[in-house]
């Protein structure tokens, strides 16, 4: 309202005409405003910036997750599910007998309790079955005789999800594991196959509602096998060979990530004997900035020069080659405090650029000496790569990481078992029920993608 009086007051002094010199007028009219209003103007200027810094920093991946210390859960519950299905990884020192006595010992000494259970239609505390939850004697005494506990006829995965979830409450984790073989009986496969998914997605938007923090890790390991296979109908086949298996990691996101790093999930000797592949799913949603990403100038690139912005994320200008008809270029990425697994990261498919005109043309961990320089404080950088028509002049690009299903997951899928024993590496129905938790994850992102960043091209030469 003080500008527009002062406003006013000038129309009024001028076609009044009155003898005062202008300049001099509105140097003692704005002197009056700066002296009145500065505290409050400043005031909001500076709120703005606390608001917009206090936002970003809410949505901006940290850049330095790698140091920074999760908290340990106070209590892990390991489930195994016990049916008849899972005798065949138990009756020989297998690959799954070697992960879950890791998982047991390693979990042991990163919290303050860890308690063992047998599950199928009901859960059993191993310390009142004759193993004792003695981790040694556990794993060496484990066969299919000693896990003769509650109704090992069939088992209802869904059913013991519920159980499971239920116990996986606040300072707690729980790590399941099983073949995640959906026993359904009858004619109709794809209409029984929807409905088991949508009582596994069920199951976890109730865990997702109770707690939006909550996370999962799923494993698929392999393991060898010698027993009787179940197929959907609950009927035996016999079969010595390799079978895969699952690990279902359950709990809230800072426990998970503290896992994640003390039991090493990763394929090497000293995590998972068996891992074949990893997925992570969570609900959170990221930005990338310089802190995160940073352009690559001598590497990745076929142009003659690339100039980055002071913030060494956008681009000043990029002087092209005139030889080539296609440039390239690179981005570094320090993604290491995000929730997903490398092997998604480095799945060109698994990303979005706009415009159409700019291609994805590589996405891999680099260990280029010249990229490593460029960012010396990025950690096991990975480097999109990308590429475009010469004739392209975008002046900016947004880069998604898509929300979805990793492809090893429909590679794992066999969609009717009835009377055979799938593929080595495949398992009945399994695509539908990951994808049952999924959509309970998915739900809560509105569609969001995992990570995205824009860039601005100032000016091409």
């Amino acid at each position: 309202m003080l500008i527009y009086d002062t406003i006013a007051l000038l129309k009024k002094y001028i076609i009044m005409k009155k003898y005062i010199p202008y300049f001099l007028f509105v140097a003692v009219v704005l002197a009056i405003v700066f002296v009145l209003k500065p505290s409050n103007m400043e005031r909001g200027y500076q709120d703005g910036i606390a608001d917009s810094l206090s936002l970003n920093n809410d949505i901006f991946l940290p850049s330095n997750d790698g140091q920074k210390v999760f908290p340990a859960p106070s209590n892990i519950k390991i489930f195994m599910e016990n049916s008849a299905s899972m005798d065949g990884y138990v009756d020989l020192n297998s690959e799954f007998k070697d992960a879950l006595g890791k998982i047991i010992v390693k979990s042991h000494n990163y919290c303050d309790s860890t308690n063992l259970y047998f599950v199928n239609n009901a859960i059993y505390d191993v310390q009142k079955t004759a193993l004792k939850g003695n981790v040694s004697y556990f794993i060496s005494q484990l066969n299919a005789k000693t896990m003769k506990v509650g109704d090992r006829s069939s088992s209802n995965i869904n059913q013991i999800f519920s159980m499971v979830l239920e116990r996986t409450k606040n300072d707690t984790i729980s790590i399941l594991f099983s073949d995640f073989v959906y026993s359904i009986e009858g004619k109709n496969i794809s209409a029984l196959i929807a409905s088991a998914k949508n009582l596994t997605m069920a199951a976890f938007m109730n865990a997702l509602k109770e707690d939006p923090d909550f996370a999962t890790i799923i494993l698929k390991c392999s393991s060898q096998f010698s027993g009787k296979y179940y197929d959907r109908n609950n009927r035996p086949i016999s079969y010595t060979g390799i079978r895969p298996y699952y690990i279902f990691i359950m709990g809230k996101y800072e426990y998970l990530k503290y896992l994640d790093q003390k039991l090493e999930l990763n394929k090497s000797n000293t995590g998972i004997p068996g891992l074949t592949n990893k997925y992570l799913l969570s609900s959170k949603t990221w930005l990338l900035n310089e802190q995160t990403v940073q352009v690559l100038t001598t590497s990745y690139t076929n142009c003659h020069l690339i100039k980055p912005e002071r913030n060494e994320f956008d681009i000043d200008f990029l002087k092209q080659d005139n030889h080539n008809d296609y440039s390239t270029f690179g981005y570094a990425l320090n993604l290491n405090s995000l929730f997903v697994d490398a092997s998604y990261l480095s799945d060109k498919s698994n990303y979005e650029i706009v415009p159409r005109e700019v291609k994805l043309i590589a996405s891999e961990y680099t260990s280029d000496p010249a990229a490593l320089d460029e960012v010396p404080d990025f950690s096991s950088p990975l480097v999109l790569q990308f590429g475009m028509d010469r004739s392209t002049r975008t002046p900016n690009m947004k880069i998604q990481l898509i929300n979805k299903i990793p492809s090893w997951v429909y590679d794992s899928n066999i969609t009717d078992d009835s009377g055979i024993v799938p593929d080595s590496k495949q398992t009945f129905a399994i695509g539908d029920l990951i994808g049952g938790v999924y959509e309970a994850f998915k739900s809560q992102t509105s569609n969001k993608p995992i990570f995205e960043f824009e860039i601005s091209i100032n000016k091409y030469k």
